[in-house]
C-alpha cells in the first residue's frame, strides 16, 4: 500500500455524517480518488484496475468498474472513445474534480503534518526525517486497523500482529509521533480519524458487504466484560490521562446502548493484585517520598505513585485505609456507570472439561505474551472461557455476537484474534471507539480522546516500579527533601544502579545498599543533615519494628472499627435466619396439619395407602440424592450452610466484607509474631 495514496483516498471518502455508506458509493469514491491523485489525467479501465491493485491493494474486475462509472444517477466521468486503439479513456468532470480536490484539502493529513513540522515540533529530527516517520506511522496505523476491522467484519479472516511495534521507531521518532498525536488541533485529529474511518470502509469492501451498515446494526445491545487493566485505569491508578480516556470510552459506549459488567474472576483479580502491591509497599519502612519520581523513571503511572500522591497532605494514611479507599473507588465507578459484578457463572471451573480448556488457554496466553504472572494468565483464560460460554453458538457475525471482553492488553488481543475463525473476544477500546465515532455524533473532545489511545511507548522503564519503591524508601531514610531525593536518584540512574541492583534484588538488600550508596556519595549533605551511616543502619531495624508496630496498630484500629459495624449487621443476619427457620418449621407443621385434616375428612382407610406412598417417596429420595449429588441429606449441615448463605447475603447488602475482616485478624496475628521475632533479634544484635 502507498500511504500517501491511502491518505488522499481517506480524505475524499471521509464524511462527518454519522451514517453507513453503501459500498458502491465508497468504491466510486475510491476510483475518483485515483484521478485526484494523478491530477485528472485520462485512464483506461485496465489502468484503473492496475492502479487500484498497486496503490490500494484492492481487486476490482472490469464489470465492476463499468457499473460504477456508468451509474446514470451518479456518473461524474467524462468518457472518450479512442477509435485508433478501440479503447475508452476516462477522467472526472472538471466540476467534480474541483469539488474532490477541495474535499481532499479539507480532510487531508498532509497540511497538518507540514504545520506540525514548521511551527509545533520540538525535537532532534530534521524535516525530511520527520515527514518520513509520520507517514510510516500512519501507514502502520492504517494497516493494523484494516486487519482488525476485516476480522471483526468477517470472523473467518486471518490476522497477523495487530499492534504497532514501537521498536520500528527510535526513541526520538516515538517522541515525535506522540508529540504529533498529542498536539491539540481539532482539524488534525479529524484528519487522522478519517484514516481510521477509511479502514472500516476498506474492511467492508474487502469482505464484499453491500454497506458498512453491518457495523451500524451491530452497535446496540452489546455487553462488555471489563478486564482488570481497564479497572485500574478507570479509578485512576494508572494516571489521570488514562482515567479520562477510559471514562470517555465508557460514556460513549453507554450513550450508544452498550452495557458493562465485571466477572467475579476480574473482581477477585482486582482485589488480589491490590493486596499484592500493598504487601510490596510494606516490605521495607519509608518516610515521605517524592511521588513524581515514579513517572520520571518508571514511565507509566503505577499504584506506588498513586499511593504516595494520595498520602501527601493527609493526616491519616494507613495501608488498610488506602486499601479501603481503592475498593471504595471501584464501587463508586461501578455505581456511576451501572456496572454489575456477575457472580453467577454458567460453568464449574473445577469440572473436567472447563478446567482442561482454561488450562490450555492459560498456556497459550503465557506463550503469546512471553511475560507476566501465571495467575494473571489464568484470569485472562477463565474470562475468555466465560465469554465463549455466554456466547454459545452466536459467535460468527458481529451482528449476532453479544458478549465481548474489553482489555487494553495488546498481546491478549493478538492471541485471541489469531486463534480461530469466530468473532474475537478481546476488544481494544480504541477499535470500538472508532466504530462509535464513525456512526455517532462526534465532538472535539471525542476526537482527542480517541487519538490518545494511539500513543506509542517511548521507552522501557529505567527501573521496575517495585525496585524503585524500595530504592526511594532507602533514600527517604536519609532525606525527606524532595529535591535531594531527585538528585540522589539521578546519580543512581547515571551509574545504572551499580552496587545496588546487583544479585537477586532482595528488597531488604536493595534498601541497605541504597543507604550505603547515599552515605558514600553524599557525605557532605549527610553532615548537614546531622546523620551518619551507622545510625542509619541501626535505625533500619528499629524503624522496621516501629513500622510493623504502626501497621499492627492500624490493623487493630481497623478491626475494632469493623467489629463495631459488624454487631448490628450480625443481629440482622440472625433475625433473618431465625425467620427462615420459623418459616421452614411452619411449612413442616402445616404439612402434617393438612394431612391430619384430610385424614379426618376422608377417613384413615382412604389415606393409609397415600401415607405409605408419601413415606416411600421420602425413603427413595434419601437414596437418590446421594447417588446424584454425591452427598448425604443432613438437616444439621443444611441449616449450617443456609445460615452461612443468609449471613453472607446480609453482610453483602451492607457492603461489609467478611473475608476482609477475617483476613485482617490473620494479618494482625502474623504481625504480632513477626514483631516479637524482630524485637528479639534487634536486642541481641545491639545488646539492648
Amino acid at each position: 500500500m502507498n500511504s500517501k495514496n491511502i491518505s488522499r483516498t481517506a480524505a475524499i471518502i471521509f464524511s462527518e455524517e454519522s451514517s453507513a455508506i453503501k459500498s458502491t458509493t465508497v468504491q466510486r469514491k475510491i476510483i475518483e480518488s485515483l484521478f485526484v491523485e494523478n491530477d485528472n489525467k485520462e485512464l483506461t479501465i485496465d489502468q484503473i484496475i492496475d492502479e487500484l491493485k498497486s496503490s490500494l491493494e484492492l481487486d476490482f474486475d472490469t464489470e465492476e468498474i463499468y457499473s460504477l462509472i456508468n451509474d446514470e444517477k451518479k456518473s461524474n466521468f467524462d468518457i472518450r472513445l479512442d477509435n485508433s486503439f478501440k479503447e475508452n479513456y476516462l477522467k472526472l468532470e472538471n466540476k467534480r474534480f474541483a469539488l474532490l480536490k477541495e474535499r481532499e484539502k479539507e480532510n487531508s493529513i498532509f497540511p497538518h503534518i507540514e504545520r506540525f513540522q514548521s511551527s509545533v515540533y520540538e525535537g532532534e529530527l530534521n524535516t525530511s526525517k520527520l515527514d518520513e516517520i509520520l507517514h510510516k506511522y500512519l501507514y502502520e496505523l492504517l494497516n493494523k486497523n484494516i486487519q482488525a476491522f476485516k476480522k471483526i467484519a468477517k470472523s473467518s479472516n486471518s490476522t497477523d500482529n495487530l499492534y504497532i511495534d514501537p521498536s520500528l521507531f527510535t526513541v526520538a521518532e516515538r517522541l515525535a509521533i506522540n508529540q504529533f498525536i498529542e498536539w491539540e488541533d481539532n482539524e488534525k485529529n479529524k484528519a487522522i480519524f478519517a484514516l481510521i474511518s477509511y479502514s472500516i470502509e476498506y474492511a467492508v469492501i474487502n469482505n464484499h458487504y453491500e454497506s458498512s451498515d453491518i457495523f451500524l446494526k451491530s452497535i446496540k445491545d452489546k455487553i462488555f466484560y471489563l478486564d482488570n487493566n481497564v479497572l485500574y485505569r478507570a479509578i485512576g491508578i494508572n494516571g489521570e490521562n488514562r482515567k479520562n480516556r477510559i471514562t470517555t470510552f465508557i460514556e460513549k459506549c453507554i450513550s450508544a446502548g452498550q452495557k458493562f459488567k465485571i466477572s467475579s474472576f476480574t473482581e477477585k483479580e482486582f482485589k488480589e493484585t491490590i493486596k499484592h502491591h500493598i504487601k510490596n509497599l510494606q516490605k521495607v519502612p519509608f518516610k515521605r517520598i517524592n511521588y513524581r519520581l515514579f513517572s520520571k523513571y518508571s514511565l507509566n503511572p503505577s499504584i506506588y505513585e498513586y499511593y504516595h500522591k494520595w498520602k501527601t497532605n493527609r493526616a491519616t494514611y494507613g495501608f488498610d485505609l488506602f486499601t479501603t479507599h481503592l475498593f471504595s473507588e471501584l464501587e463508586s465507578f461501578k455505581k456511576k456507570y451501572n456496572v454489575e459484578t456477575v457472580y453467577k457463572i454458567p460453568f464449574d471451573p473445577k469440572a473436567k472439561e472447563p478446567e482442561k480448556k482454561i488450562s490450555e488457554y492459560q498456556d497459550e496466553i503465557a506463550a503469546a505474551k512471553g511475560y507476566g504472572y501465571e495467575q494473571s494468565h489464568y484470569f485472562d483464560a477463565i474470562n475468555t472461557y466465560l465469554v465463549e460460554t455466554l456466547r454459545g453458538q452466536n459467535q460468527n457475525s458481529i451482528t449476532d455476537t453479544k458478549y465481548f471482553f474489553v482489555s487494553t492488553d495488546q498481546k491478549l488481543r493478538d492471541w485471541d484474534f489469531a486463534r480461530n475463525e469466530f468473532q474475537p473476544i478481546a476488544l481494544i477500546p480504541s477499535q470500538w471507539m472508532a466504530i462509535l465515532l464513525k456512526y455517532h455524533s462526534r465532538s472535539s473532545n471525542d476526537y482527542s480522546s480517541f487519538l490518545s489511545f494511539l500513543r506509542l511507548k517511548t521507552n522501557t522503564p529505567v527501573i521496575k516500579e517495585d525496585d524503585l519503591q524500595t530504592v526511594l524508601a532507602g533514600i527517604s531514610e536519609i532525606t525527606e527533601d524532595f529535591e535531594k531525593q531527585e538528585s540522589i536518584l539521578d546519580k543512581m540512574v547515571e551509574l545504572k544502579f551499580d552496587g545496588i541492583m546487583n544479585g537477586d534484588n532482595n528488597p531488604e538488600e536493595i534498601y541497605k545498599k541504597t543507604i550505603d550508596f547515599v552515605s558514600r556519595e553524599y557525605e557532605k549533605e549527610l553532615e548537614e543533615l546531622n546523620r551518619d551511616r551507622n545510625k542509619a543502619e541501626e535505625n533500619f531495624n528499629s524503624e522496621k519494628i516501629q513500622f510493623k508496630e504502626n501497621l499492627l496498630s492500624e490493623k487493630e484500629n481497623s478491626i475494632s472499627e469493623l467489629a463495631k459495624q459488624k454487631i448490628p449487621i450480625q443481629r440482622q443476619a440472625d433475625k433473618r435466619f431465625n425467620r427462615y427457620k420459623l418459616s421452614f418449621s411452619l411449612i413442616v407443621i402445616s404439612y402434617f396439619i393438612i394431612l391430619g385434616i384430610i385424614t379426618y375428612k376422608v377417613g384413615w382407610e382412604t389415606m393409609e395407602p397415600i401415607t405409605y406412598f408419601l413415606g416411600a417417596i421420602g425413603i427413595i429420595a434419601t437414596y437418590l440424592y446421594p447417588a446424584i449429588y454425591g452427598k448425604d441429606i443432613n438437616p444439621k449441615k443444611y441449616f449450617e450452610t443456609k445460615e452461612s448463605e443468609i449471613t453472607s447475603k446480609v453482610f453483602s447488602e451492607f457492603n461489609f466484607d467478611l473475608g476482609r475482616y477475617e483476613e485482617l485478624q490473620n494479618e494482625r496475628d502474623n504481625l504480632k509474631n513477626e514483631i516479637e521475632e524482630l524485637t528479639t533479634l534487634h536486642n541481641n544484635v545491639y545488646k539492648k
